[in-house]
């Protein structure tokens, strides 16, 4: 119960950060995701496993 407390508390500040910085965040994240994506698709495509 105190360790859920204490990581609420750690959360709530990063929570309002994040909602002041929401729309850098999602994009940060959406670019994250892209290159991610690409990144895995790279890796599948070089991969000796795919025939």
């Amino acid at each position: 119960a105190t360790s859920a407390s204490i990581r609420l508390s750690h959360i709530q500040p990063l929570i309002r950060t994040a909602n002041h910085n929401l729309p850098a965040l999602s994009s940060a994240i959406v670019a994250y995701v892209k290159s991610h994506r690409i990144n895995v698709k790279i890796w599948y495509y070089k991969s000796p496993m795919v025939a």
